[in-house]
């Protein structure tokens, strides 16, 4: 039997929450810099993953018409109790809520289920005061989810600095990849190991999947975004990208 021990480092061991656990701590730590007392609208926000990040600001939630039946399975989500939205509408056309109501306007994991994700974030802008932020999430390279509201397996860089300048509403204060190419690799991996041959034992699977998960990690500390050296094959491909707008 091959010697598992020379072919990477098995101490690298990455968790099956790897996906949401970047943008999570990403969104904690603006969270943290955020004045005490602003205003926050968390639009198409699923069951709210984000609220006790904002406990110091006035947090408001919005969920997006025809989302209302769609469960959020990824975060565990099991039922959807749309009374504790402060807004329901369409992404689009919020039209409860005034020009320029909110400091902060935090959008998650929701772009790539609108038909028109422009107008959507066009919206998200008229919304947003000033000298505000919006601060979105989406993917670069998904599956299909939450079906049948999914229409987009992603966005590039180059979309979030073509809709700033779209308007010459916006602003880019920060791009940042969630990963990169080997981080991705090891994603998939995971999605993979759900599939089990027949007859393979737990043993096999769980080695496999340890191995590979070590693997992509130590090349992506040797040739990816935390080396400081990104080779391009690392740079062209990533889980998605989370982004903060100014309003100018």
């Amino acid at each position: 039997m091959t010697d598992l021990s020379k072919l990477g480092n098995l101490n690298h061991y990455l968790p099956r929450d790897f996906n949401p656990r970047i943008r999570d701590e990403w969104i904690a730590n603006i969270a943290k810099d955020i004045p005490s007392g602003s205003k926050i609208i968390d639009v198409a926000s699923g069951n709210r993953p984000y609220m006790n990040l904002f406990s110091h600001c006035e947090y408001y939630s919005h969920e997006f018409e025809g989302n209302k039946e769609i469960l959020d399975t990824f975060r565990g989500e099991k039922e959807k109790d749309n009374k504790k939205y402060d807004y329901q509408g369409d992404i689009t056309n919020l039209t409860e809520i005034k020009d320029e109501s909110f400091d902060y306007v935090l959008c998650t994991e929701v772009l790539e289920h609108t038909p028109e994700p422009i107008k959507a974030i066009k919206e998200l802008t008229r919304i947003c005061k000033k000298g505000g932020q919006i601060i979105l999430t989406a993917p670069f390279t998904s599956g299909l989810h939450q079906e049948p509201f999914h229409f987009y397996s992603g966005f590039s860089p180059h979309f979030y600095e073509y809709v700033a300048n779209k308007y010459n509403l916006l602003k880019v204060k920060e791009i940042k990849s969630q990963g990169d190419f080997f981080k991705l690799m090891s994603w998939f991996t995971n999605l993979a190991m759900q599939f089990r041959l027949p007859d393979s034992s737990d043993y096999i699977v769980n080695t496999v999947s340890h191995y590979m998960q070590s693997y992509y990690l130590t090349m992506s500390e040797t040739f990816g975004d935390s080396s400081g050296n990104i080779v391009d094959t690392s740079k062209h491909f990533t889980i998605g990208y989370m982004v903060i707008y100014e309003k100018i």
